[in-house]
């Protein structure tokens, strides 16, 4: 993912702005919790999730992001 290389490289060579690594961040935040990747990795910690409790994140992350 471009993002992550970007805040990466800007670390690693200490340009790091503390603004712009904070906008990238959220970026990334927004990002996984749009695609829902997020979902994958909560089954993969908890795999007895009840599906009405995913639904209603799913959807209350889905809402979220639409604002």
């Amino acid at each position: 993912m471009y993002m992550i290389d970007d805040i990466t490289t800007n670390l690693a060579r200490s340009k790091a702005y503390i603004q712009y690594a904070m906008s990238k961040f959220i970026e990334i935040c927004n990002f996984i919790r749009s695609s829902l990747i997020i979902c994958d990795v909560h089954h993969c910690i908890e795999f007895k999730i009840d599906e009405k409790i995913c639904e209603e994140c799913e959807a209350s992350m889905l809402n979220e992001h639409s604002m």
